[in-house]
């Protein structure tokens, strides 16, 4: 579930953001929750899975969606585990 959310903000960020810019709508968005505490971990996560990319700027590092699957009909984030 948790992996989901962070796609979503990253995408509420325009499908490109820091770290630091993830966590802190993280913090904005559920603030009842620890999400924004395991947002990295999310992140790689689905980088493994193909959807998001890191590219490291000027000390910092940044997430873009290379794989929307938000937008798919009928398509689970859970899904991408048991595929590979």
């Amino acid at each position: 579930m948790s992996q989901s959310n962070v796609l979503s903000l990253l995408n509420k960020l325009e499908g490109f953001a820091s770290t630091k810019d993830i966590k802190n709508l993280a913090k904005k968005e559920y603030p009842n929750s620890t999400l924004h505490t395991y947002v990295l971990d999310r992140l790689r996560k689905l980088e493994k899975w193909g959807i998001v990319k890191s590219e490291y700027v000027e000390g910092m590092t940044f997430w873009k969606v290379i794989d929307n699957v938000e937008h798919q009909p009928n398509f689970k984030l859970g899904e991408l585990h048991e595929k590979k």
